[in-house]
């Protein structure tokens, strides 16, 4: 069945519900997926409540009538068949209601987000281009390419006038100090969190009130000198988009709040804001701040676990997948990454491939911890398990053997 004949066929599925139980993955397109389907639903008369998750396993489900995942579920395989899953994940799962891109050829690593296929079966329930503005958060927040279905996605927001492209800072920020202090997405090593030396780089690139960007982007790469990616540095300026129904205008900006909400545990909050509250924009940026800042000290304070290896053990265990993320994109690195941190008596492991690394991540964190009791999967290069404390030595054991093999 093609692509768009299988979210036509889910989104009469999802028309034909008096009541639908979405639970989404606490990321930005995990959100943005679910808070697409939301409106869709909302405006098609049909009722529901969001739950925002970190993980999520068959057992959860057990006593939910029409769960709806999205940007969760294509790693389980022995869900109810009625469930609908609408992700990008490696499929696993093989019941009738799935939206996957990978199922169809389509890279659900570089060209269509949860977020993404949310909103293609958006469109088949009505008119929903307003939406390709939310769209964009999952392509931003995964941080895939804007070409096969994303660009049909985003030219659809251009040509309603929904986004409009511009070029300038990508760093989110309500100014320019905040905006490399903060620095997370990307990490600028020596810059992110010295909030005094960002403070004293933008005043001596401002004169006459205004800010001079070049210099001052200049003066940041000799900061950050080797220690960062070609990634990183070009990450700080290009091009952008701005969202003209949005509660924030800056799409890279929205992306970040809407994550670092998610992560922190308000996901409440993160989905008001791709529901256009524009009121708790100052309450969402403070927690924003606060969650950003959370990931530096991380970074900065994480533990190697192995002298050989790209392994490290951070305390917050909410932030494992975005240091992963950061070890293995902006800093320099030739191995693959493993990040792991403790919550309530489990382990959350979240794996990377630097540039250049060519490791099946999602093959062995499926493997490994189908193994070792625990739930895992994702993509070839960006990939995660959740672990039972006592299997920890036992995950990391094998880990071990898969990657030196």
């Amino acid at each position: 069945m093609p692509f768009d004949t299988t979210a036509r066929s889910v989104a009469e599925y999802l028309k034909g519900m008096d009541f639908a139980e979405i639970y989404a993955h606490n990321d930005a397109d995990g959100i943005a997926a679910a808070s697409i389907l939301c409106q869709a639903l909302f405006r098609a008369g049909c009722r529901f409540r969001v739950r925002i998750v970190a993980d999520l396993t068959t057992e959860d489900l057990r006593s939910c009538p029409h769960p709806v995942l999205c940007d969760l579920g294509a790693s389980l395989a022995d869900l109810p068949d009625d469930v609908v899953v609408i992700d990008h994940h490696v499929p696993r799962f093989s019941g009738d209601h799935h939206v996957n891109p990978r199922l169809f050829g389509v890279s659900g690593e570089r060209e269509l987000s949860a977020a993404g296929a949310a909103y293609l079966v958006a469109q088949a329930m009505g008119e929903n281009r307003d939406l390709a503005g939310i769209a964009l958060l999952g392509i931003i927040g995964d941080r895939q390419e804007f070409s096969g279905k994303n660009r049909e996605i985003l030219n659809d927001g251009i040509a309603t006038g929904i986004i409009s492209p511009w070029k300038g800072l990508l760093l989110p920020g309500q100014d320019h100090v905040e905006r490399f202090a903060c620095a997370a997405n990307p990490y600028l090593d020596g810059v992110s969190g010295n909030e005094a030396l960002c403070r004293s780089l933008v005043e001596e690139c401002t004169i006459d009130g205004e800010i001079d960007n070049e210099t001052l982007l200049s003066r940041i790469i000799l900061e950050v000198g080797t220690r960062a990616t070609t990634r990183a540095i070009e990450g700080m300026y290009g091009n952008g988009f701005l969202l003209e129904r949005e509660s924030v205008r800056e799409a890279h900006t929205l992306a970040a709040m809407v994550e670092a909400c998610g992560k922190a545990g308000w996901g409440g909050l993160a989905v008001s804001l791709c529901l256009r509250q524009g009121e708790i924009r100052e309450e969402a940026w403070s927690i924003t701040r606060e969650f950003r800042m959370s990931v530096i000290h991380a970074v900065q304070t994480a533990q190697k676990m192995e002298e050989h290896l790209a392994w490290y053990r951070v305390q917050d265990a909410r932030v494992v997948g975005t240091v992963a993320d950061i070890i293995a994109r902006d800093l320099m690195g030739d191995q693959p990454v493993a990040v792991i941190g403790e919550e309530n008596g489990r382990y959350r492991i979240s794996l990377r491939c630097p540039e250049g690394v060519v490791v099946n991540l999602e093959a062995v964190a499926a493997e490994l911890a189908s193994r070792c009791g625990g739930i895992g999967g994702g993509h070839e290069t960006r990939a995660g398990a959740t672990i039972e404390a006592q299997n920890i030595d036992c995950f990391m054991k094998e880990l071990r053997k898969a990657i030196a093999s």
